[in-house]
């Protein structure tokens, strides 16, 4: 059998999903979803309907990775709505069947979900403290006297989840932390970029999502190494570590373990070796 072809770098300008592979590459699930839409939102409007629903239905891939069922089912809608034809639509049956699962691990344990909320009411009060009384973001910011509509989009964000937790909705508090994480990384927002995270992580794992709370640590932790470095995020660090360390202790080792493995095992591009996963 003949090797693949080596791929030159111009069949990577010509392929606009490139840049979205090589961030879920990276464990960068979130922004690898976030380039595909920007990447929707730019095409024409006369764009070929393959190409759009494949390009919805990476999107779907992506956020159902990085635990969002509810986003990836929204792509997963708008990839069938945009004709994508029956090889596409095998593959998007397919990918419904794991979003279906992801959903259905969602918890509705409302003595748990009080619970979640008071540790989210309590990480923001911290948060509130830590940013002072004119947070990073100014006199609006996380530590400023405005109200939610002044607060910046990261805050408001995880306004939005604490509502929706005391609602008992789970999909759309899932929403809103994946909104926060992402406005705090963009903002280079540090703290609340890890009140989403631990949140986040502790909603999935509440539902039975072990992979998807082990898979936003992981990535919280490799991206504030890759923004700020180890050194200067190591008080942030060690708060993640220190939540990946308590996964560990309730799991078990041997559990904890086979989590890790299909983690790194999902981010492993085709035909690299194992070893080689971020």
């Amino acid at each position: 059998m003949r090797s693949p072809r080596p791929r030159r770098d111009a069949d990577v300008a010509d392929d606009p999903f490139a840049p979205v592979i090589a961030a879920i590459g990276r464990g960068d699930l979130t922004g690898a979803a976030g380039l595909v839409e920007r990447l929707l939102a730019d095409l024409p409007a006369d764009a070929p309907p393959e190409l759009r629903a494949r390009a919805h239905r990476l999107a779907a891939t992506s956020w159902r990775m990085a635990g969002n069922g509810p986003r990836a089912r929204t792509h997963l809608d708008a990839a069938r709505a945009a004709d994508p034809g029956p090889d596409l639509t095998a593959e998007l049956d397919e990918e419904a069947r794991a979003v279906a699962a992801l959903l259905a691990s969602h918890s509705s344990d409302p003595a748990a979900a009080a619970e979640l909320l008071d540790r989210l009411a309590g990480r923001l009060t911290d948060h509130f403290v830590h940013a002072g009384p004119a947070g990073p973001a100014g006199p609006g910011g996380p530590g400023g006297h405005g109200g939610p509509a002044d607060q910046p989009p990261q805050v408001r964000s995880l306004l939005a989840a604490v509502e929706a937790l005391g609602h008992g909705d789970v999909e759309a508090a899932l929403d809103r932390l994946a909104d926060a994480s992402d406005h705090s990384r963009a903002a280079q927002d540090e703290v609340t970029y890890v009140v989403a995270t631990l949140t986040w992580s502790e909603l999935l794992e509440q539902g039975g999502n072990r992979l998807g709370s082990y898979g936003v640590l992981a990535r919280a932790m490799a991206t504030l190494r890759r923004g700020v470095g180890a050194e200067a995020a190591r008080a942030s660090l060690d708060t993640l570590e220190g939540a990946m360390r308590d996964r560990g202790e309730r799991w078990g080792r041997e559990e904890f373990a086979e989590v890790a493995l299909e983690f790194r095992r999902r981010l492993t591009p085709p035909g690299t070796p194992a070893d080689g996963a971020p």
